[in-house]
């Protein structure tokens, strides 16, 4: 007599398909709930300090820029001011927060891979992609805000040296640790 053979299993949550369709349905989520709020809140600043740089002779009396100290402590200005030269103030802070965006969800990602297992890193990546997380008073600042900031691309740089310090990678975290500082 031979031996039956059992029915092949059928993929489960753990399948590379229903794991792409779920990161596919996560991208969408993203996509409906995180609107891009344009030049709004400090987007607008961003790209003041960065017409600023292109165009010192029109904005040299201008008192936000004359006396906006942090702008010369941080790298954001040389980034913002590359994208706005190149595409437009709107464009450029458009184009500027979507990459920014994308980088911050992979590295979200990757830090939360760091910590868990696959289904649960989905599951968690789920509730940050669907959940305002606001902070500060009146809930004034966002993770990952939805408009041209320093923020969202210093907060990706935090977590990329989070992970990795996870993994043990202390000079590399060192590293992303001070562009995230250097950033905002």
């Amino acid at each position: 007599m031979g031996r039956s053979k059992s029915p092949p299993a059928a993929p489960g949550f753990g399948s590379r398909v229903h794991f792409w369709v779920l990161g596919l349905c996560l991208v969408s989520l993203w996509c409906l709930l995180g609107r891009y709020w344009g030049l709004q809140h400090d987007a607008q600043l961003y790209v003041l300090q960065a017409l600023g740089r292109l165009q010192p002779a029109i904005f040299a009396e201008d008192l936000f820029l004359r006396f906006a100290g942090k702008a010369k402590l941080t790298l954001f200005p040389l980034v913002s001011s590359a994208v706005v030269g190149t595409f437009g103030p709107a464009r450029g802070a458009a184009l500027a927060t979507l990459l920014m965006h994308a980088f911050w969800f992979g590295a979200a990602w990757l830090l939360i891979r760091r910590l868990m297992s696959r289904d649960l890193a989905l599951l968690s990546f789920g509730l940050i992609v669907v959940i305002p997380i606001g902070y500060g008073s009146g809930q004034v600042f966002r993770l990952v805000e939805p408009f041209f900031s320093a923020r969202p691309l210093a907060e990706a740089l935090s977590f990329v040296a989070l992970a990795a310090l996870v993994s043990q990678r202390r000079i590399l975290a060192a590293v992303f640790a001070v562009m995230a500082v250097s950033i905002h």
